[in-house]
């Protein structure tokens, strides 16, 4: 019969976890946080480590490790480090610069600044003069 030996656990007192009920059913993504500021950590680790290997899918972990990487680490692995994610924040994109397109009135023949590809008038008054020009020739005037 072979007798499983625990190392000495005063540590756990001053864990994170301590004081938090149920802690062991939370997700790992809920212990993760706690056990990433945790002042015994390594000695979590270790005696995660010294305790027979955790099932792959147990939801529960030690030093913020989950099963697997206990796993990991017991085979002489590195873990994967316990990510802390906060809220996403979404930056927006900086609009894209306007491209400075310069033309020439078809009325007045000044060159201006254009705010499109097609802008054929400098102002609204030579798009009135277009236009009036337009309608007479047309009439036949």
């Amino acid at each position: 019969m072979t007798t499983i030996t625990y190392a000495s656990t005063e540590w756990m007192l001053d864990a994170a976890c301590a004081g938090i009920p149920d802690f062991t059913e939370a997700e790992v993504t809920e212990q993760r946080p706690i056990c990433a500021g945790c002042p015994v950590r390594s000695s979590c680790l270790s005696y995660a480590l010294e305790q027979p290997l955790p099932n792959p899918t147990y939801t529960t972990s030690y030093a913020g490790l989950t099963p697997a990487d206990l796993v990991r680490v017991a085979h002489g692995g590195e873990a994967k480090p316990p990510r802390v994610r906060g809220p996403r924040v979404r930056v927006p994109k900086p609009p894209a610069p306007r491209k400075v397109i310069t033309a020439t009135c078809e009325v007045c023949g000044n060159a201006f600044e254009a705010k499109s590809r097609i802008a054929l008038y400098c102002s609204g008054l030579c798009r009135q003069r277009a236009y009036t020009a337009n309608l007479k020739r047309r009439a036949g005037l």
